[in-house]
């Protein structure tokens, strides 16, 4: 639910600090503008308060897959993968599941009063000792279950509100 936050640069950047060197970020985005989930969630006052547009699908809060994998890696993440390219289908799902590895550094913005800004000025904390430079990953295929997660959610949902109505 990270595409319901303000700014996804930032929240990545605060989740970053929590995640030591090669820390996996497992993630559960929408990946597609849906009119469904534009009408459930849109008339919620969180889903528009978001201020980084130029990251977002037009008119929605959340970001395209490729948009998801650019801003991870412009933050420090590496070995960015998603579902998608271990789906042998040629379905375009709304959603996505994407893993990735955190470098271990934070950059940190150092504040000052108002007036004596200038230029940002920004130090890098390292969070563990130089000898654990992120070693390189051994990448063993993700079993991914052969259900359909959409199909089986819908009839999920239908079952709920047919009970409920």
């Amino acid at each position: 639910m990270f595409h319901a936050t303000r700014n996804i640069e930032q929240t990545l950047s605060n989740i970053k600090r929590l995640l030591k060197t090669n820390g996996l970020l497992l993630l559960n985005e929408v990946t597609q503008k849906d009119p469904f989930t534009t009408m459930t969630f849109g008339l919620t006052e969180g889903w528009w308060l978001f201020d980084d547009h130029q990251l977002r699908i037009p008119g929605s809060p959340v970001l395209t897959e490729q948009s998801w994998q650019t801003v991870l890696e412009s933050c420090g993440f590496h070995h960015v993968t998603s579902d998608s390219v271990l789906s042998d289908q040629q379905v375009s799902d709304s959603q996505r599941i994407m893993v990735a590895f955190s470098d271990g550094f934070n950059i940190k913005e150092i504040a000052k009063p108002a007036k004596e800004i200038e230029q940002p000025n920004t130090t890098i904390e390292y969070v563990h000792e130089i000898e654990e430079t992120h070693p390189q990953l051994e990448s063993e295929p993700i079993e991914m279950a052969k259900t359909d997660l959409k199909k089986h959610t819908i009839n999920y949902v239908k079952d709920v509100f047919s009970k409920v109505l």
